[in-house]
């Protein structure tokens, strides 16, 4: 009966000893997730500091797009009177 007993015990430890790992686990990517978490809101800050940025540059971006299409009719301008000078007067 003795060795019955001694080996419930020394199940009971084993199971206790598991489930300590699993809370030392689990504490130490507690402590690791926390020390990564500075680092994931200082990104949010670069973040934000691009999107500033970004709200910047957006005027010069339109105002660049709007001389591109300027110049886009230009050329098509150009084009449309050398065809005409090209074109007898005749036809």
């Amino acid at each position: 009966p003795y060795f019955k007993t001694i080996k419930e015990l020394q199940d009971k430890i084993l199971v206790a000893t598991i489930k300590h790992s699993k809370i030392v686990l689990q504490i130490d990517n507690a402590c690791l997730a926390a020390d990564d978490f500075p680092t994931r809101s200082g990104l949010g800050g670069r973040h934000n500091g691009l999107r500033g940025v970004l709200d910047e540059l957006t005027p010069a971006r339109t105002n660049l797009e709007m001389q591109i299409e300027g110049l886009r009719e230009e050329l098509a301008d150009l084009q449309e009177n050398q065809q005409r000078k090209s074109v007898p007067w005749g036809a």
